[in-house]
């Protein structure tokens, strides 16, 4: 299952990176998130693991994720997470689009076999919302940072 948002924020495109890249401090804007903390020292980079409290569905869920791609050149990050339910890989790529910083993001994912036939084209539609809120968050952040989640 592929599911992919795109939105356009009125900054650079490095700004707005630093801001994707600077996960522990994304719990203060995104109102999905209760924590996230990376599990190393250091800055982030390929292999960095860390672990995120989400609010899925009215519930808080912990996973752990592992950075696959970090590239400050191409301003790409890529994470995994091995859940049993729902492995998937989340990818964000900023861009400039003809003057414009472009935010895309991309799920991949697979269900198992009963959860794929039953829930599929619910779990894309609620992934595709999770996706646009988490977006409009980060744009909002990022072109007002001073509004923060109480």
């Amino acid at each position: 299952m592929i599911t992919e948002e795109s939105i356009v924020i009125d900054a650079s495109p490095e700004g707005v990176f630093d801001v994707l890249a600077d996960l522990e401090a994304s719990v203060a804007w995104s109102s999905q998130l209760e924590e996230c903390r990376l599990l190393e020292e250091g800055p982030l980079k390929v292999g960095s693991t860390y672990y995120q409290k989400i609010k899925v569905f009215g519930r808080i869920v912990q996973y752990e994720y592992r950075i696959k791609v970090f590239d400050r050149e191409t301003l790409s990050i890529v994470t995994e997470c091995e859940d049993e339910v729902m492995p998937v890989d989340v990818h964000y790529n900023v861009m400039e689009d003809k003057g414009k910083t472009v935010v895309h993001m991309k799920s991949e994912g697979e269900t198992g076999t009963v959860f794929k036939t039953i829930a599929s084209p619910i779990l894309k539609m609620l992934t595709a919302k999770s996706m646009r809120l988490f977006l409009s968050e980060l744009k909002t952040h990022v072109e007002t940072p001073i509004q923060l989640k109480d």
